[in-house]
């Protein structure tokens, strides 16, 4: 297939349903409110029907199953995972661990980083449990 071929064929745009089932596999637990939701807090930016409907490229998918990546194996907030995005870097980084770390439930966007939050977290524990007495 040639360039032009390529840009002159329609991008497929998914339904906020069919973007549910195609999620489903690797995030059991997302929903059709939860997708809302992300695009509330201004992570998602899906096109729109003129009746309204929501309408998902292929990168929407893509940002959507990077930010739930972030939220299950790295355990970071919406604000942190907004600033992420939002930074010049992000989609060069977010390629680069796509092309490295296939998804999965063993196999998050970055291990490395996953080891490095996780190696914090006793350190936030720590602090936690002392705020709690506190001290």
């Amino acid at each position: 297939m040639t360039a032009s071929a390529k840009t002159a064929a329609p991008r497929r745009l998914l339904t906020i349903g069919a973007v549910r089932r195609r999620l489903q596999e690797e995030f059991p637990d997302v929903s059709i409110s939860k997708i809302r939701y992300l695009e509330d807090q201004g992570l998602l930016a899906p096109q729109r029907t003129q009746g309204g409907y929501r309408l998902f490229s292929e990168e929407d998918v893509e940002r959507l199953e990077t930010i739930l990546r972030l939220q299950r194996d790295e355990f970071l907030p919406l604000r942190v995972i907004r600033e992420e995005l939002s930074s010049p870097s992000a989609a060069k980084t977010a390629k680069r661990r796509s092309a490295f770390c296939p998804p999965g439930p063993t196999t998050g966007p970055s291990s490395t980083v996953r080891a490095t939050s996780m190696s914090r977290q006793p350190e936030r524990s720590s602090r936690a449990m002392a705020s709690r007495r506190g001290t």
